[in-house]
């Protein structure tokens, strides 16, 4: 399809939008002794293997209270709502996997 010089060009931004609101930062913990710690896999190959690891260092360095694991299904998508809402309700402090 070629362009009329005459008309306007489209120009698209495949970029995502921002969010208009934005979020708070949870206070830092002092300590994750006693804490149940959520830990989300992104999807990525091999990210699994790299937030079992993850977890048994925290196991290894902390008198973590739990655990709770959780995988997203696919990387380039968020993480589904009742995941993201059972981590918030049942965890001190969350990590994530950003990529692999």
């Amino acid at each position: 399809m070629k362009h009329d010089a005459t008309e306007p060009m489209r120009i698209l931004n495949p970029t995502m939008r921002q969010p208009e609101e934005g979020g708070k930062l949870a206070p830092r913990l002092d300590t994750l002794d006693g804490k149940t710690v959520g830990i989300l896999g992104n999807g990525f190959p091999g990210a699994d293997e790299m937030m079992t690891r993850v977890e048994e260092i925290l196991w290894e360095r902390f008198d973590l209270k739990g655990t709770v694991v959780k995988q997203k299904a696919y990387f380039g998508e968020p993480a589904p709502s009742e995941t993201v809402d059972e981590l918030v309700e049942s965890c001190d402090a969350v990590f994530t996997a950003i990529g692999a």
